[in-house]
């Protein structure tokens, strides 16, 4: 049985003016007036930047049972947010400029270091969707044809435009 685990990432922004906001502490942490069990606890993760929050769903054989999990988690991190006057987007990146603040983790120095630009200039949301398969060996899956059994290349829907400026492309002129 095959199941998919869901990553997302969420940039938090102004309830009021949807300016971006470095508030990844309030929705990683629950305040004491939400207190979470022990299956919520650490239901959020620090990403590259304080203005973003990650999620990660269980791994689940139900495609419904995975859009639920996703749904709850959303909300959850918006009634987080909500507590600081923000709430959360499910964006590519910001819509308006911004200067994003980097986490100081090891990890995260490790890809300012690496990636320079983009992590001083750009916030860069993905969603990752993760599917468990079966090792059947060298020979690959039982009825899959060899021209099927390379990675298809990862797929993401939402493409950023950064500084919150649109492409200059023919999809500005129609």
């Amino acid at each position: 049985m095959r199941t998919v685990g869901v990553e997302e990432e969420l940039l938090i922004v102004s309830a009021r003016t949807g300016e971006v906001l470095a508030l990844s502490t309030v929705v990683i942490s629950p305040p004491p007036s939400r207190k979470a069990d022990k299956g919520t606890a650490r239901e959020f993760q620090k990403e590259l930047q304080k203005e973003q929050v990650e999620f990660a769903t269980s791994p689940l054989a139900a495609m419904n049972d995975v859009a639920e999990e996703i749904i709850r988690r959303r909300r959850e991190a918006a009634a987080r947010a909500e507590e600081a006057g923000a709430t959360v987007a499910a964006l590519a990146t910001s819509p308006v400029p911004v200067q994003p603040s980097l986490h100081l983790g090891e990890r995260h120095i490790w890809m300012a270091e690496n990636f320079g630009l983009t992590t001083r200039e750009q916030l860069t949301c993905g969603c990752h969707v993760h599917v468990a398969v079966r090792w059947c060996g060298p020979r690959g899956a039982p009825g899959l044809r060899p021209s099927h059994r390379p990675c298809a290349p990862p797929r993401q829907p939402r493409s950023p435009r950064p500084r919150g400026c649109p492409p200059a492309s023919s999809e500005s002129a129609s």
